[in-house]
C-alpha cells in the first residue's frame, strides 16, 4: 500500500484500548485519535483524526481508520492509516504569493498542518489566526481578511479561507511594506514638492481624486467581497501606479485563493476516494475477491430483517471443495490458492448481480441468493456443482478433477436467524460430504434428495 500510495506513511492494527497490534513501519509511532473515536467505530463509520506533529516521524499527518468486528459482531480494534501531506506543501508551494508572500494550512488552534516551502512557521501568530478564524467562522462568511505582525513584528496582510469539511484554514499573507511600497514612496515625493508647489497640490488633489481615490475605493469594495467568499472578484487596472500594482496584486491573490480552493476541493475528493478504498479492502476477501465472512454477516443479517418484515424467502448454499486438503498437501499451497480462485470466478459467473458470495473461511464458500425458494437455490447450486466438476480447476494433474459439495437451507423454512440458517446449510453440507461428496443437499432431515453424482 505505501509503494502505491506515497500519502500513506504508515498502516497500523490497534485494539479496543488503542495499543498497536500490528505496523508496517520499523518501530510503532504515536496515534491520535479523536476524543469520539468509540462511538464512531460502534456505529461502523470512518473515523477521522485531526492533523497532528508524529514524534517519530518528524511530520504532520493525519490519522484516518476503519473498525474491526469479529463474526459475532463484537468490536475487535481499528485499521488504520498514517496520511501526510506532501502533495499539499507542494500545492502550496506553487501559490507562494511575491517576495514577501507566505501560504499556510492551519488548524483552528493556530498549528501549521502544512506550508510552502520556503515558509518559515514562526511567521505566523496564534493570536491573530483566532481572530481571522473567528471572523470567518461568522454565518455569513466563510474567509477572513486581516492586518497583523507576523513572527518577526513585520507586519503583513493576511486573507483566511475555511474548509468546512476537515473544520481547517487555508492562509495566504503578503508583507504589508511590499503592498504599499510604492504608495508611500509618492506620498512622500508629493509632499516634498508641495512645500514649493502650492497652487500645484490643489490641482494634484484634484486629479488624485479622480485617479486614485476611486480605484482605492473599488479594492475596498473588492476585499469586502472577498472577506465574504466572492472569489468572483477582478478589478480593472487603471494605470501603472501604485494603485495599479496594488490592484494586480490584489487579482492575483484573489486567483491564487480561487486555485487553492479548487486545489482543496479535489484533496477531499481524493480523501474520499481513499477512505472508499478502505472501505472497500475491509469487506473484501484478498485471495478470491468475493467479500469476506464478516461482511456477509452483516448483509445476512439485514437480509433477515427485511424477509421478516416483507414475508418473502430467501436461500443460503454453503459450499466446500472435497478433498482440498489432499489437494493442497500433494500440489502445495500455491496450487490450494489458485484453486479457490478459480472457485470463486465460477461463483461470480454463476450467481445474479443481486446475490452475494463470500468466503466462510479455508476452503468454504457461502451464497446468499435473496427471493430465492429452496427449488430455485437448489438450481442454482446444481449449476455451481457442475461447472465445477468440468471446469478442470486442479489443471492437467491426477487430481484435476476437483469437485465441490454443497449444502442448502432456506428462510424461514429451515431457520429464522442468521446463526440458524448457517447451521441448517452446514448440516446439509455435512450429509453430502458423508454421502459421497460432489453433490447438493437441502437442509431438514425430512428433505435431503440425492441431487448430485458421487464421481
Amino acid at each position: 500500500m505505501r509503494s502505491k500510495f506515497g500519502d500513506y506513511e504508515e498502516l497500523v492494527v490497534v485494539n479496543t484500548k488503542t495499543q498497536t497490534i500490528a505496523t508496517s513501519a520499523s518501530q510503532v509511532s504515536a496515534l491520535s485519535f479523536p476524543p469520539d473515536w468509540q462511538t464512531r467505530a460502534k456505529a461502523d463509520t470512518p473515523i477521522m483524526g485531526q492533523a497532528y506533529q508524529d514524534p517519530t516521524l518528524r511530520k504532520m499527518v493525519m490519522l484516518i481508520a476503519v473498525p474491526i468486528r469479529a463474526q459475532d459482531g463484537r468490536f475487535l480494534g481499528l485499521l488504520a492509516v498514517k496520511l501526510n501531506f506532501h502533495t499539499v506543501e507542494k500545492i502550496l508551494d506553487r501559490s507562494t504569493l511575491a517576495a514577501t508572500g507566505a501560504s499556510y494550512l492551519i488548524a483552528p488552534d493556530g498549528a501549521v498542518i502544512a506550508k510552502s516551502n520556503r515558509t518559515s512557521s514562526e511567521g505566523i501568530t496564534l493570536k491573530h489566526l483566532s481572530r481571522l478564524f473567528d471572523t470567518a467562522r461568522r454565518p455569513e462568511t466563510d474567509s477572513a481578511l486581516l492586518e497583523y505582525p507576523d513572527g518577526q513584528g513585520k507586519p503583513v496582510i493576511g486573507v483566511l479561507r475555511t474548509l468546512a469539511q476537515l473544520d481547517w484554514g487555508v492562509v495566504a499573507q503578503i508583507g504589508k511594506e511590499e503592498v504599499y511600497a510604492q504608495t508611500v514612496q509618492i506620498r512622500s515625493l508629493t509632499a516634498a514638492i508641495g512645500l514649493g508647489l502650492l497652487l500645484a497640490i490643489g490641482l494634484a488633489a484634484y486629479v488624485l481624486g479622480l485617479t486614485i481615490v476611486r480605484p482605492l475605493n473599488r479594492l475596498a469594495d473588492g476585499a469586502a467581497k472577498v472577506a465574504e467568499g466572492d472569489l468572483g472578484v477582478k478589478l480593472p487596472v487603471i494605470g501603472r501606479g501604485e494603485v495599479g500594482y496594488l490592484t494586480e496584486a490584489f487579482n492575483e491573490m484573489v486567483e491564487r485563493l480561487r486555485q487553492s480552493q479548487d486545489q482543496l476541493a479535489t484533496i477531499n475528493r481524493m480523501l474520499s476516494d481513499r477512505n472508499q478504498e478502505l472501505q472497500t479492502v475491509s469487506i473484501t476477501d484478498s485471495l478470491t475477491g468475493l467479500y469476506n465472512r464478516k461482511h456477509f454477516m452483516d448483509v445476512l443479517a439485514s437480509e433477515v430483517a427485511r424477509a421478516t418484515r416483507c414475508r418473502h424467502q430467501f436461500s443460503v448454499a454453503m459450499i466446500d471443495a472435497d478433498h482440498f486438503k489432499e489437494y493442497n498437501d500433494t500440489l502445495g499451497h500455491q496450487a490450494g490458492d489458485a484453486l479457490l480462485k478459480g472457485i470463486g470466478a465460477i461463483l461470480r459467473e454463476s450467481l445474479r448481480s443481486m446475490d452475494y458470495a463470500s468466503r466462510y473461511g479455508g476452503d468454504e464458500f457461502i451464497v446468499l441468493l435473496p427471493e430465492a425458494s429452496s427449488d430455485e437455490a437448489v438450481e442454482v447450486a446444481e449449476r455451481i456443482r457442475k461447472r465445477a466438476s468440468t471446469a478442470r480447476l486442479g489443471g492437467e494433474t491426477d487430481l484435476a478433477a476437483v469437485t465441490v459439495s454443497i449444502g442448502v437451507a432456506t428462510f424461514p423454512e429451515h431457520g429464522k436467524t442468521p446463526e440458524a440458517i448457517i447451521a441448517g446449510a452446514d448440516g446439509a453440507l455435512y450429509h453430502a460430504k458423508r454421502n459421497g461428496r460432489n453433490r447438493v443437499v437441502i437442509a431438514g432431515a425430512d428433505r435431503q434428495p440425492d441431487l448430485g453424482l458421487a464421481s
